[in-house]
């Protein structure tokens, strides 16, 4: 159940306050013992997504084995280091070497920086791990309301968001094998 906080006035009527549940000792995905009363509260305030803390990205983003030694090495140094030091790594870990000049280290997570049309910096972009992108393309095909966006709307909310080698086939393998969405044909039939 989802209530809005009423307002007096509303300077922007984009942003709305919204709390997700009534409960007070709700917290998303977190059930204390398996009982009849825990499985009527997880029916009544279900867990939209798991949300992950900074020190949890930045230690999957270490643990991955592309975006690892990227990430130690931009810890360590500034400048770009040659090659040699990621000759041995796979294909991808040298992709996320080849961007070292967008890359970005906040609270200990690496990101990139996105650029507009104008080729301005236009936000970061998350390095997801291999472990969270399918939560990651979920989250962008369901997200908060379940609508289940069609192709364009993915691939621009997740270019908002995040990056990684691959992400635009990733994505459309994903949107493909949606249960979902492979039961209706969006745009014109097929001649």
């Amino acid at each position: 159940m989802v209530d809005d906080e009423p307002h007096s006035v509303r300077e922007n009527s984009d942003v709305l306050v919204r709390t997700v549940c009534s409960d007070p000792a709700y917290r998303p995905g977190h059930v204390e013992t398996h009982d009849e009363s825990a499985d009527e509260k997880a029916i009544a305030c279900p867990t939209l997504w798991h949300v992950h803390s900074s020190s949890e990205l930045a230690e999957l983003q270490r643990t991955d084995p592309d975006i690892g030694p990227v990430a130690e090495l931009r810890l360590q140094f500034e400048e770009q280091p040659s090659f040699d030091t990621i000759r041995d790594r796979s294909a991808n870990a040298k992709i996320y070497w080849s961007q070292w000049p967008r890359l970005v280290v906040h609270e200990g997570i690496l990101y990139r920086v996105a650029f507009n049309r104008k080729g301005q910096p236009d936000g970061l972009q998350l390095l997801v791990p291999a472990s969270l992108r399918n939560e990651m393309m979920d989250n962008v095909h369901t997200g908060f309301t379940g609508s289940h966006v069609g192709m364009g709307k993915m691939m621009n909310q997740l270019f908002r968001r995040a990056w990684w080698p691959g992400w635009r086939a990733d994505l459309r393998r994903y949107y493909r094998r949606c249960p979902r969405c492979s039961r209706y044909h969006r745009g014109a039939l097929p001649r």
